[in-house]
Protein backbone atom coordinates (compact mmCIF):
# COMPACT_ATOMS: atom_id res chain seq x y z
CA UNK A 1 0.00 0.00 0.00
CA UNK A 2 1.79 3.11 -1.22
CA UNK A 3 -0.74 5.84 -0.44
CA UNK A 4 -3.25 4.82 2.23
CA UNK A 5 -6.76 6.23 2.28
CA UNK A 6 -7.46 7.65 5.73
CA UNK A 7 -10.82 8.71 7.12
CA UNK A 8 -11.74 10.78 10.15
CA UNK A 9 -14.44 9.98 12.70
CA UNK A 10 -15.47 13.06 14.67
CA UNK A 11 -14.92 16.66 13.58
CA UNK A 12 -15.46 18.53 16.82
CA UNK A 13 -12.79 20.83 18.27
CA UNK A 14 -9.98 18.26 18.13
CA UNK A 15 -11.33 16.53 15.04
CA UNK A 16 -11.25 19.83 13.17
CA UNK A 17 -7.51 20.03 13.81
CA UNK A 18 -7.10 16.48 12.50
CA UNK A 19 -9.10 17.38 9.39
CA UNK A 20 -6.85 20.34 8.67
CA UNK A 21 -3.69 18.24 9.19
CA UNK A 22 -4.94 15.37 7.03
CA UNK A 23 -5.98 17.76 4.27
CA UNK A 24 -2.56 19.43 4.36
CA UNK A 25 -0.74 16.10 4.08
CA UNK A 26 -3.03 14.96 1.27
CA UNK A 27 -2.37 18.16 -0.67
CA UNK A 28 1.42 18.06 -0.25
CA UNK A 29 3.79 17.19 -3.06
CA UNK A 30 4.37 13.41 -3.02
CA UNK A 31 1.40 13.19 -0.67
CA UNK A 32 1.84 10.34 1.86
CA UNK A 33 -1.92 9.77 2.19
CA UNK A 34 -5.32 10.40 0.69
CA UNK A 35 -7.90 12.11 2.90
CA UNK A 36 -10.87 9.89 2.06
CA UNK A 37 -13.56 11.64 4.08
CA UNK A 38 -15.20 12.36 7.41
CA UNK A 39 -18.09 11.16 9.54
CA UNK A 40 -19.76 12.86 12.47
CA UNK A 41 -23.03 12.16 14.26
CA UNK A 42 -23.92 15.76 13.48
CA UNK A 43 -24.27 15.56 9.71
CA UNK A 44 -24.09 19.32 9.22
CA UNK A 45 -20.72 19.42 10.98
CA UNK A 46 -19.35 16.62 8.79
CA UNK A 47 -20.59 18.38 5.66
CA UNK A 48 -18.98 21.67 6.71
CA UNK A 49 -15.65 19.95 7.38
CA UNK A 50 -15.78 18.06 4.08
CA UNK A 51 -16.53 21.26 2.17
CA UNK A 52 -13.71 23.13 3.91
CA UNK A 53 -11.13 20.46 3.14
CA UNK A 54 -12.21 19.14 -0.25
CA UNK A 55 -13.21 15.68 0.87
CA UNK A 56 -16.38 13.59 1.36
CA UNK A 57 -18.91 13.60 4.18
CA UNK A 58 -20.18 10.06 4.77
CA UNK A 59 -23.72 9.47 6.02
CA UNK A 60 -22.68 6.54 8.24
CA UNK A 61 -19.53 5.40 10.00
CA UNK A 62 -19.76 2.03 8.23
CA UNK A 63 -19.81 3.76 4.84
CA UNK A 64 -16.65 5.66 5.77
CA UNK A 65 -14.90 2.47 6.89
CA UNK A 66 -15.79 0.73 3.65
CA UNK A 67 -13.79 3.35 1.72
CA UNK A 68 -10.60 3.63 3.82
CA UNK A 69 -7.48 1.73 4.87
CA UNK A 70 -7.30 3.42 8.25
CA UNK A 71 -9.33 5.74 10.42
CA UNK A 72 -8.53 8.51 12.89
CA UNK A 73 -10.93 8.37 15.85
CA UNK A 74 -11.36 11.88 17.28
CA UNK A 75 -14.76 11.35 18.90
CA UNK A 76 -15.44 12.10 22.58
CA UNK A 77 -13.51 9.69 24.81
CA UNK A 78 -16.62 7.76 25.82
CA UNK A 79 -17.16 6.79 22.17
CA UNK A 80 -13.61 5.57 21.49
CA UNK A 81 -14.35 1.93 22.29
CA UNK A 82 -17.26 1.55 19.91
CA UNK A 83 -15.55 3.44 17.08
CA UNK A 84 -12.22 1.59 17.44
CA UNK A 85 -13.79 -1.87 17.78
CA UNK A 86 -15.99 -1.32 14.73
CA UNK A 87 -12.99 -0.23 12.65
CA UNK A 88 -10.77 -3.09 13.82
CA UNK A 89 -13.54 -5.61 13.14
CA UNK A 90 -13.67 -4.23 9.59
CA UNK A 91 -9.93 -4.89 9.25
CA UNK A 92 -8.90 -1.23 9.31
CA UNK A 93 -5.90 0.38 10.96
CA UNK A 94 -6.83 2.69 13.82
CA UNK A 95 -5.36 5.86 15.24
CA UNK A 96 -7.38 6.82 18.34
CA UNK A 97 -6.95 10.07 20.21
CA UNK A 98 -5.74 10.00 23.80
CA UNK A 99 -6.79 8.69 26.20
CA UNK A 100 -7.28 5.41 24.37
CA UNK A 101 -10.61 4.89 26.15
CA UNK A 102 -12.68 6.02 29.11
CA UNK A 103 -11.88 2.91 31.18
CA UNK A 104 -9.27 0.18 31.55
CA UNK A 105 -11.84 -2.43 30.49
CA UNK A 106 -12.57 -0.58 27.26
CA UNK A 107 -8.89 0.04 26.55
CA UNK A 108 -8.03 -3.63 27.01
CA UNK A 109 -10.88 -4.61 24.72
CA UNK A 110 -9.50 -2.33 22.00
CA UNK A 111 -5.94 -3.65 22.36
CA UNK A 112 -7.12 -7.27 22.33
CA UNK A 113 -9.27 -6.66 19.26
CA UNK A 114 -6.31 -5.30 17.27
CA UNK A 115 -4.73 -8.77 16.92
CA UNK A 116 -1.73 -7.49 15.01
CA UNK A 117 -3.54 -4.77 13.05
CA UNK A 118 -2.17 -1.22 13.26
CA UNK A 119 -3.42 0.42 16.46
CA UNK A 120 -1.93 3.69 17.66
CA UNK A 121 -2.84 6.33 20.25
CA UNK A 122 -2.54 10.10 19.85
CA UNK A 123 -0.02 11.02 22.53
CA UNK A 124 1.14 13.95 20.43
CA UNK A 125 3.69 15.33 22.93
CA UNK A 126 6.01 12.55 21.75
CA UNK A 127 6.34 14.61 18.57
CA UNK A 128 6.85 17.95 20.32
CA UNK A 129 10.09 19.50 18.96
CA UNK A 130 11.47 19.77 22.50
CA UNK A 131 10.89 16.07 23.11
CA UNK A 132 12.30 15.10 19.72
CA UNK A 133 15.38 17.23 20.40
CA UNK A 134 15.95 15.48 23.73
CA UNK A 135 15.60 11.95 22.37
CA UNK A 136 18.78 10.03 23.01
CA UNK A 137 19.97 12.61 25.55
CA UNK A 138 17.45 11.95 28.32
CA UNK A 139 19.07 8.76 29.60
CA UNK A 140 18.82 7.12 33.03
CA UNK A 141 16.61 9.77 34.67
CA UNK A 142 16.69 9.97 38.45
CA UNK A 143 14.07 12.68 39.00
CA UNK A 144 11.47 14.02 36.57
CA UNK A 145 9.30 17.05 37.15
CA UNK A 146 6.38 17.91 34.87
CA UNK A 147 4.09 20.93 35.14
CA UNK A 148 1.17 21.35 32.75
CA UNK A 149 -1.10 24.34 33.39
CA UNK A 150 -3.98 25.54 31.24
CA UNK A 151 -7.04 27.75 31.49
CA UNK A 152 -10.51 26.30 31.71
CA UNK A 153 -12.21 25.04 28.56
CA UNK A 154 -15.48 23.13 28.28
CA UNK A 155 -13.92 20.96 25.55
CA UNK A 156 -12.97 17.98 27.73
CA UNK A 157 -15.21 18.17 30.78
CA UNK A 158 -16.29 14.58 30.17
CA UNK A 159 -13.01 13.55 31.86
CA UNK A 160 -11.02 14.89 34.82
CA UNK A 161 -7.70 16.74 34.58
CA UNK A 162 -5.73 13.49 34.89
CA UNK A 163 -7.21 12.05 31.70
CA UNK A 164 -7.43 15.45 30.03
CA UNK A 165 -3.93 16.81 30.66
CA UNK A 166 -1.74 14.80 33.03
CA UNK A 167 -1.89 11.67 30.87
CA UNK A 168 0.40 13.43 28.35
CA UNK A 169 3.15 13.62 30.97
CA UNK A 170 2.41 10.14 32.31
CA UNK A 171 3.07 8.80 28.81
CA UNK A 172 6.32 10.78 28.50
CA UNK A 173 7.51 9.59 31.92
CA UNK A 174 6.77 5.95 31.09
CA UNK A 175 8.70 6.32 27.82
CA UNK A 176 11.63 8.02 29.58
CA UNK A 177 11.94 5.43 32.34
CA UNK A 178 10.89 2.27 30.53
CA UNK A 179 9.18 1.27 33.79
CA UNK A 180 5.82 1.23 35.49
CA UNK A 181 5.61 2.95 38.91
CA UNK A 182 5.67 0.78 41.99
CA UNK A 183 3.95 3.39 44.19
CA UNK A 184 1.61 6.26 43.39
CA UNK A 185 0.59 9.16 45.64
CA UNK A 186 -1.74 11.93 44.52
CA UNK A 187 -3.92 14.81 45.60
CA UNK A 188 -6.53 16.67 43.57
CA UNK A 189 -9.26 19.28 43.84
CA UNK A 190 -12.49 19.86 41.89
CA UNK A 191 -12.83 23.59 41.25
CA UNK A 192 -15.20 24.28 38.34
CA UNK A 193 -16.45 20.81 37.43
CA UNK A 194 -17.63 17.73 39.29
CA UNK A 195 -14.24 16.03 38.83
CA UNK A 196 -10.67 17.06 39.65
CA UNK A 197 -9.53 20.18 37.80
CA UNK A 198 -6.15 20.32 39.52
CA UNK A 199 -3.98 17.35 40.50
CA UNK A 200 -0.51 16.54 41.72
CA UNK A 201 0.98 13.04 41.53
CA UNK A 202 4.16 11.48 42.89
CA UNK A 203 5.31 8.32 41.07
CA UNK A 204 8.03 6.06 42.49
CA UNK A 205 9.62 3.53 40.14
CA UNK A 206 11.35 0.21 40.95
CA UNK A 207 14.72 1.64 39.85
CA UNK A 208 14.41 4.45 42.41
CA UNK A 209 13.44 7.10 39.87
CA UNK A 210 10.78 9.55 41.05
CA UNK A 211 8.44 11.66 38.93
CA UNK A 212 6.42 14.61 40.26
CA UNK A 213 3.56 15.65 37.99
CA UNK A 214 1.27 18.67 38.29
CA UNK A 215 -1.69 19.38 36.02
CA UNK A 216 -4.28 22.14 36.18
CA UNK A 217 -7.02 23.27 33.83
CA UNK A 218 -8.03 26.26 35.96
CA UNK A 219 -4.77 28.19 35.84
CA UNK A 220 -4.45 31.88 34.85
CA UNK A 221 -1.20 30.99 33.07
CA UNK A 222 -0.30 28.48 30.38
CA UNK A 223 2.70 26.30 31.09
CA UNK A 224 4.01 22.96 29.81
CA UNK A 225 7.45 22.16 31.16
CA UNK A 226 9.38 18.97 31.75
CA UNK A 227 12.64 18.79 33.67
CA UNK A 228 14.78 15.66 33.76
CA UNK A 229 17.62 15.17 36.24
CA UNK A 230 20.07 12.40 35.37
CA UNK A 231 23.55 11.50 36.59
CA UNK A 232 25.64 14.65 35.94
CA UNK A 233 23.10 15.96 33.42
CA UNK A 234 20.02 18.15 33.44
CA UNK A 235 17.40 18.65 30.74
CA UNK A 236 14.86 21.46 30.60
CA UNK A 237 12.06 21.08 28.06
CA UNK A 238 9.63 23.89 27.35
CA UNK A 239 6.89 21.98 25.56
CA UNK A 240 4.81 25.09 24.98
CA UNK A 241 7.64 26.88 23.16
CA UNK A 242 9.07 23.67 21.68
CA UNK A 243 12.56 24.37 23.06
CA UNK A 244 15.00 22.14 24.93
CA UNK A 245 18.25 22.86 26.77
CA UNK A 246 20.75 20.49 28.33
CA UNK A 247 23.48 20.98 30.91
CA UNK A 248 26.23 18.38 31.17
CA UNK A 249 28.96 17.99 33.78
CA UNK A 250 32.54 17.15 32.82
CA UNK A 251 33.47 14.26 35.14
CA UNK A 252 37.22 14.86 35.00
CA UNK A 253 36.88 18.58 35.74
CA UNK A 254 34.40 17.82 38.51
CA UNK A 255 36.95 15.53 40.14
CA UNK A 256 39.66 18.22 39.88
CA UNK A 257 37.29 20.80 41.35
CA UNK A 258 36.37 18.50 44.23
CA UNK A 259 40.06 18.01 45.07
CA UNK A 260 40.65 21.77 44.91
CA UNK A 261 37.80 22.47 47.33
CA UNK A 262 38.97 19.67 49.63
CA UNK A 263 42.44 21.22 49.69
CA UNK A 264 40.91 24.61 50.45
CA UNK A 265 38.98 23.15 53.39
CA UNK A 266 42.09 21.39 54.69
CA UNK A 267 44.14 24.60 54.47
CA UNK A 268 41.44 26.58 56.26
CA UNK A 269 41.48 24.00 59.05
CA UNK A 270 45.29 24.20 59.33
CA UNK A 271 45.76 20.63 58.14
CA UNK A 272 47.98 21.65 55.21
CA UNK A 273 50.40 24.54 54.95
CA UNK A 274 50.36 25.16 51.21
CA UNK A 275 47.74 27.74 50.18
CA UNK A 276 45.07 26.48 47.77
CA UNK A 277 45.18 27.13 44.09
CA UNK A 278 42.56 29.39 42.59
CA UNK A 279 39.24 27.75 43.24
CA UNK A 280 37.15 26.90 40.15
CA UNK A 281 33.79 28.46 39.57
CA UNK A 282 31.27 25.65 39.78
CA UNK A 283 29.13 27.24 37.06
CA UNK A 284 32.05 26.84 34.64
CA UNK A 285 31.96 23.08 35.12
CA UNK A 286 28.67 22.73 33.28
CA UNK A 287 28.39 22.66 29.52
CA UNK A 288 25.08 24.22 28.50
CA UNK A 289 23.70 23.87 25.02
CA UNK A 290 20.41 24.15 23.21
CA UNK A 291 19.03 20.97 21.70
CA UNK A 292 17.36 21.29 18.31
CA UNK A 293 15.03 18.75 16.71
CA UNK A 294 15.15 17.95 13.01
CA UNK A 295 12.61 20.21 11.32
CA UNK A 296 11.67 21.98 14.58
CA UNK A 297 8.82 23.88 12.94
CA UNK A 298 6.89 20.70 12.06
CA UNK A 299 3.59 20.39 13.92
CA UNK A 300 3.36 17.39 16.30
CA UNK A 301 -0.12 16.47 15.06
CA UNK A 302 1.07 16.45 11.45
CA UNK A 303 4.09 14.31 12.34
CA UNK A 304 2.06 11.68 14.18
CA UNK A 305 -0.51 11.45 11.37
CA UNK A 306 2.37 11.10 8.92
CA UNK A 307 3.76 8.28 11.08
CA UNK A 308 0.32 6.63 11.05
CA UNK A 309 0.17 6.84 7.25
CA UNK A 310 3.63 5.28 6.98
CA UNK A 311 2.65 2.48 9.34
CA UNK A 312 -0.40 1.75 7.20
CA UNK A 313 1.74 1.79 4.04
CA UNK A 314 4.21 -0.62 5.57
CA UNK A 315 1.53 -2.81 7.09
CA UNK A 316 3.16 -2.23 10.45
CA UNK A 317 1.37 -3.56 13.51
CA UNK A 318 1.95 -1.78 16.80
CA UNK A 319 3.60 -3.84 19.46
CA UNK A 320 6.67 -4.35 21.58
CA UNK A 321 8.35 -2.05 24.04
CA UNK A 322 10.97 0.38 22.68
CA UNK A 323 14.06 1.24 24.69
CA UNK A 324 13.68 3.77 27.50
CA UNK A 325 14.07 7.30 26.20
CA UNK A 326 12.78 6.38 22.75
CA UNK A 327 9.77 8.23 21.38
CA UNK A 328 7.65 7.26 18.41
CA UNK A 329 3.98 6.88 17.62
CA UNK A 330 2.39 5.46 20.78
CA UNK A 331 1.20 1.90 20.35
CA UNK A 332 -2.08 0.58 21.67
CA UNK A 333 -0.20 -1.18 24.46
CA UNK A 334 1.54 2.06 25.43
CA UNK A 335 -1.75 3.92 25.37
CA UNK A 336 -3.19 1.26 27.67
CA UNK A 337 -0.18 1.53 30.01
CA UNK A 338 -0.58 5.32 30.26
CA UNK A 339 -4.27 4.89 31.03
CA UNK A 340 -3.56 2.25 33.69
CA UNK A 341 -1.13 4.56 35.47
CA UNK A 342 -3.61 7.43 35.11
CA UNK A 343 -6.20 5.21 36.80
CA UNK A 344 -3.70 4.52 39.60
CA UNK A 345 -3.38 8.29 40.04
CA UNK A 346 -7.16 8.73 40.06
CA UNK A 347 -7.51 5.94 42.63
CA UNK A 348 -4.95 7.67 44.84
CA UNK A 349 -6.91 10.92 44.47
CA UNK A 350 -10.08 9.23 45.64
CA UNK A 351 -8.37 7.52 48.56
CA UNK A 352 -6.95 10.80 49.81
CA UNK A 353 -10.24 12.65 49.30
CA UNK A 354 -12.02 9.99 51.35
CA UNK A 355 -9.92 11.01 54.37
CA UNK A 356 -11.01 14.64 54.24
CA UNK A 357 -13.71 15.71 56.68
CA UNK A 358 -17.10 16.21 55.05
Amino acid sequence: MSRPRIGLAGVGTLGARHAQALAGLAAAEDAPLSFAGVFDLRAERAEAAALAHGTTAFATYEALLADVDGVVVATPTVAHRAAALTALAAGKGVFVEKPIAESIESARAIVQAARGRPLFVGHSERFNPAVRAAQGVARRPRYIEARRLAGFSPRATDVDVVLDLMIHDIDLVLALTGERPARVHAIGVAVLTESEDLANAWLEFPSGTVAALTASRVSPERLRKLRVFSDHAYLSLDLLAGRAEAAFADHARLADAARAYAHHAAHAAGAVAAPPAVLPDWTDLLERRALVAPDPSAQPLVLELLAFARALSAGTAAGGAPAAGSFDLATGEQGLAALEVAEDVRRALRERAARWPS
